[in-house]
């Protein structure tokens, strides 16, 4: 195998990936469980299989290593003049920059992509070196004048979700009088979409009611691991370097299928994601606390109201200066899918998760 051939994958991958991509349905994600690749790389050969115009699945299989590398990795011939700047794929790094944070890839991942279109395009690909000088340049920028932009802590989408209480208090006017109440934020950091309600109290009970409703406000899905602070409804003590988690507030999170992750002392950066977002309610609902003091309804009503006010001035407004790609989007595009799907049988005392009736228990 010559040098270049070194820096693509090996033979045998190529004609795994290349099969299931021919006979069966399978997803690039399963296939590339299937082949330990990564999703990107899969569907790059399936661009390239497209291209070709070859259905039958035994074709690659009757390939040699070198035929494979030649159909798939074809040479594409020298350019006569390297310095013409017309020769050179010069992409829009901007873009990148926003691709790079939407799929939380890596630049290498990144530059892989843009080889793939310098090939299509019968363009000369600029270096690695000079391609990630460029997107470090350009992310280095946005950090310093967009702060709200860039975080410096990546998450993968579908794993974590954050939780906190706002420091404000609102004030609910019910059937039952006025009612004084925190809001309780639930944030997904990969997407930074965000889920609140209403709460009575800063209680290991009124916690467990709303991550129940905030998974079934998610299609009955949840993520694994719940980051959380240091608040006796979710932490009794920690010892040492080891947080004890509250044992009803454990217990009712694992019967939902999660587990908990306390942030260490003093190191709320930990869950900034969700700082963020408890800052944004606050400031976004200011001039909406009249909504809550002056209209008679129940808590689960003014919850209603909290979730449209949350949805339309947080999840669904711009986003890193960009009106498509909203905190809404970035859930529903690639968190969401990513979340675990909660089964029938992870209940909380006989009451399904997926049963919106269901009375959650007090476990305060």
């Amino acid at each position: 195998m010559s040098s270049k051939q070194n820096s693509y994958l090996s033979a045998a991958k190529l004609k795994v990936i290349c099969a299931n991509i021919l006979s069966s349905s399978f997803s690039n994600r399963h296939i590339a469980k299937i082949a330990r690749v990564s999703p990107t790389s899969v569907e790059r050969i399936r661009k390239k299989i497209k291209v070709l115009k070859i259905n039958d699945p035994m074709t690659f299989n009757h390939m040699s290593p070198q035929e494979l590398y030649n159909t798939l990795y074809p040479l594409e011939p020298r350019k006569t003049v390297r310095s013409d700047s017309e020769s050179k794929n010069l992409p829009d790094f901007n873009e990148i920059v926003e691709k790079i944070h939407e799929n939380k890839q890596t630049i290498k991942d990144s530059y892989k992509d843009y080889l793939y279109d310098s090939q299509l395009k019968q363009l000369t690909p600029l270096s690695l070196s000079y391609y990630s000088a460029r997107v470090n340049e350009i992310e280095k920028k946005l950090k310093e004048s967009e702060p709200e932009y860039y975080y410096a802590q990546s998450f993968p989408y579908g794993v974590y979700a954050q939780l906190d209480f706002s420091g404000d208090k609102y004030e609910l006017l019910t059937y039952n009088g006025r009612v004084s109440c925190w809001i309780m934020a639930i944030c997904f950091p990969a997407s930074y979409y965000v889920y609140a309600e209403f709460v009575t109290a800063q209680s290991t009970a009124e916690s467990c009611r709303v991550i129940g409703n905030a998974c079934r406000y998610i299609e009955n899905r949840h993520p694994s691991v719940l980051v959380v602070d240091n608040a006796r409804c979710w932490v009794n003590r920690h010892n040492g370097a080891e947080a004890v988690i509250n044992e009803n507030f454990a217990y009712y999170i694992q019967q939902l299928g999660m587990c908990a992750e306390a942030c260490p002392v003093r190191h709320p950066q930990a869950k900034s994601a969700v700082e963020s977002s408890i800052g944004l309610i606050e400031r976004r609902l200011e001039a909406k606390r009249n909504e809550f003091s002056n209209n008679q309804r129940t808590i689960s009503e003014h919850n209603k109201v909290l979730t449209g006010l949350v949805n339309n001035l947080i999840n669904q407004a711009p986003f890193r200066k960009s009106s498509d790609k909203t905190r809404e989007y970035l859930f529903k595009t690639h968190e969401l899918p990513l979340l675990t799907v909660a089964s029938k049988y992870h209940s909380i005392r006989g009451q399904y998760l997926h049963d919106s009736s269901s009375v959650l228990p007090d476990t305060d």
